[in-house]
């Protein structure tokens, strides 16, 4: 009985795992997708930014108030990147530390099937050497029995023996 319930234990903790990779693995593709976002939003904004420079640059109109403008949208830019960056190094960060949950769920994974597989063997083990000793418990009161008939039989020998002197 301490077996199966090890056994059911071992499962119900693998089946849990196994959820919980799944939800790493969720987790992990929406960071993916996040990121992608991210990178096109950049490049999105890269090419208005350009295209904001091209017109300015073509229009030539009041050349000092376009550059201010000009060097405004390259800060913001600038800092978008940063900020793009630094999310998207997070996020890197973020897949790393999701593929070591990965790789120790797994790792747990592999000891618990072990673990039972341990335990399904001890458990067939301990079934067998069940079935020897019940076995070696039926040949043993056999044998006792045979003992007990050869030794009433031998008390009736010697009773007989013994009243064949008396009678001598």
């Amino acid at each position: 009985v301490d077996f199966k319930e090890k056994i059911e234990q071992v499962d119900s903790e693998l089946k849990s795992l196994r959820e919980v990779r799944l939800r790493i693995g969720v987790e992990l593709n929406v960071a993916q997708d996040k990121c992608q976002l991210y990178e096109s939003e950049l490049n999105e904004e890269r090419n208005g930014k350009a295209h904001v420079i091209t017109e300015l640059e073509s229009s030539q109109v009041n050349m000092k108030e376009v550059e201010k403008k000009l060097e405004r949208e390259m800060e913001k830019l600038s800092n978008v990147i940063r900020q793009l960056q630094d999310e998207r190094e997070a996020s890197i960060e973020m897949k790393k530390e999701m593929e070591n949950a990965r790789v120790i769920t797994e790792e747990k994974q592999r000891t618990l099937l072990a673990e039972k597989n341990k335990l399904e063997g001890d458990l067939e083990l301990a079934g067998k050497e069940k079935d020897n000793l019940a076995l070696e418990l039926l040949q043993n009161k056999e044998a006792l029995q045979k003992v007990e008939v050869l030794y009433d039989v031998e008390v009736e020998n010697m009773k007989e023996g013994s009243q064949q002197l008396d009678i001598a």
